[in-house]
């Protein structure tokens, strides 16, 4: 079986989501950073603004509205450096074609071209928008399933199944 695409950055998000959805401590981490230092960062900056002129000290007011503002930027920071992380490891880009074989997976891009045998893929995780084959606990081999028919997207699970069974999905 073969498919052919080309990651955009939505897919490489979609793809970094998952993956910090594997464990407990990762989602909550997730969940910390585009959301709750948000609210704290608003909670902080309500709390500076309560203090103008309550205190004689400047100090704990600017450092209130200095650090909640940081808080409520830091999700935008997490997507500044997940787009700078996704052009610096997707090289020119370009369209990506993985063929799936009993015996292993080829994968060529523009400028690259190689094989993975199924004994070096550890697991694989799915939602209803990525597949990911981890190569390592953190290294791994994302496609997007808008690129696959219903049949790809079956017929894709029934390989993984057969050479993985039911891994960390």
């Amino acid at each position: 079986m073969q498919i052919t695409f080309e990651l955009t950055f939505d897919d490489f998000a979609i793809a970094q989501r998952l993956h910090q959805r594997r464990s407990a401590w990762t989602s909550l981490v997730y969940f910390y950073s585009h959301f709750l230092s948000p609210v704290l960062g608003v909670c902080g900056i309500a709390c500076g603004l309560l203090l103008i002129g309550k205190t004689s000290s400047v100090q704990p007011t600017v450092t209130l509205l200095v650090c909640g503002t940081i808080l409520i930027f830091y999700p935008l920071y997490c997507r500044f450096r997940l787009k700078r992380w996704f052009r610096q490891t997707r090289g020119t880009g370009g369209a990506c074609t993985i063929t799936f074989s009993d015996e292993l997976i080829s994968v060529e891009g523009k400028n690259s071209k190689g094989t993975i045998e199924w004994t070096a893929v550890q697991s694989f995780r799915e939602d209803d928008k990525v597949f990911m084959l981890y190569l390592a606990p953190v290294r791994f081999l994302c496609f997007p399933k808008r690129i696959c028919t219903e049949v790809q997207i079956a017929e894709i699970r029934s390989i993984l199944n057969r050479h993985l069974g039911r891994a960390a999905h």
